[in-house]
């Protein structure tokens, strides 16, 4: 894989699961954890925020990333969530998706899959690998302990 390539980093929350669904209420629970201080997911998106990863997002993934912020049982200030999503949007590489993928099996983690291709991201970095596929084109999936432990393949590496 050329050296060109950098992480997607998506830890912060990926989630549009409406309150009302009981049969999907512990995956939002597996998903919602993200956003809890500390371990591995918070230090992925340190390390994004710090620039020391290239991480990308698109349009959709930010306003995704600001509706879980804004709900009402995070109990967010309304300004630091907008302070929030301004910063997350200025340690970001923007891009713009133009390829509609329908890949992974809960349709709302598309827009990530999308976000990697237009980025021709190495990886995409998830706490939810179940709902994607082990790779797509180029992007590996991996889990925020695979991304810091080193445990994947890179163009440094030996394979």
């Amino acid at each position: 894989m050329p050296k060109s390539r950098r992480p997607v980093a998506n830890g912060v929350g990926e989630t549009s699961i409406p309150d009302n669904d009981p049969a999907r209420a512990r995956h939002e629970c597996d998903r919602l954890r993200l956003l809890r201080s500390g371990g591995l997911p918070e230090a992925v998106f340190k390390l994004a925020m710090g620039g020391e990863i290239q991480a990308y997002a698109s349009d959709f993934i930010l306003a995704e990333y600001e509706e879980v912020l804004r709900r009402p049982r995070l109990a967010i200030h309304p300004d630091k969530v907008t302070i929030a999503v301004v910063r997350i949007r200025a340690a970001m590489r923007m891009v713009l998706p133009s390829v509609r993928v329908t890949a992974a099996t809960d349709p709302d983690d598309n827009m990530f899959l999308e976000c990697a291709e237009a980025a021709s991201a190495q990886y995409l970095v998830t706490g939810n690998r179940r709902h994607f596929p082990e790779r797509w084109k180029e992007t590996w999936i991996v889990t925020p302990r695979q991304f810091m432990d080193g445990r994947i393949v890179t163009s440094e590496e030996p394979a």
